[in-house]
């Protein structure tokens, strides 16, 4: 398990908290796309191998990177998704949708994920703002939950967002309405 800071960091040397502390190992390394640019910090892919999670398929992915996530995500085989059986991910620069090769590299990561995925949650984090992006009212940074397809059957969902459960990133700010989310 990582713990990561704004800056893709671990904040502390130690696992928070003393409850389960023998089921943790904890590293504090970051996570990048290409090590060379980064040596302080690890690909995924090769994080799963060193810790000899290769061959579970039953982990949880909390990533928190700061924009890095475009990256990381783009150049991770889509193999690698199916190692974990949720995936909950924060992707900020939404906004730049409206630039094509922006959206092209987006489009490829959501198409890879949705191969072994089903986004099932979504929240805008309201640190961020709404902008318009071709006419669609769109957050900046939104957290989307995905899950794996094996096991499940999946319908469409006509939910409002925020749902009843969430709450504002920012306690201080309305939480930005996203409506039923669907395109």
């Amino acid at each position: 398990m990582f713990y990561h800071n704004q800056s893709g960091l671990a904040t502390t040397n130690r696992v928070p908290g003393r409850r389960g502390i023998s089921l943790f190992r904890y590293f504090r390394i970051g996570i990048t796309h290409d090590e060379r640019l980064a040596p302080d910090k690890k690909r995924l892919d090769k994080l799963l191998h060193e810790n000899g999670h290769i061959e579970r398929d039953d982990m949880i992915l909390k990533m928190d990177i700061e924009a890095d996530e475009w990256d990381c995500l783009d150049q991770l085989n889509e193999w690698y998704f199916t190692r974990f059986q949720q995936m909950i991910i924060e992707f900020h620069g939404v906004r730049l949708l409206d630039d094509r090769g922006f959206r092209e590299r987006a489009h490829r990561i959501f198409r890879k994920i949705n191969h072994t995925h089903c986004v099932i949650h979504v929240h805008a984090n309201n640190f961020s703002d709404m902008f318009i992006v071709k006419g669609i009212p769109i957050a900046d940074v939104i957290e989307l939950t995905f899950l794996k397809r094996d096991g499940y059957s999946f319908v469409p969902c006509y939910q409002q967002f925020p749902g009843h459960l969430d709450a504002p990133n920012d306690r201080n700010r309305v939480d930005l309405i996203l409506g039923s989310f669907s395109f």
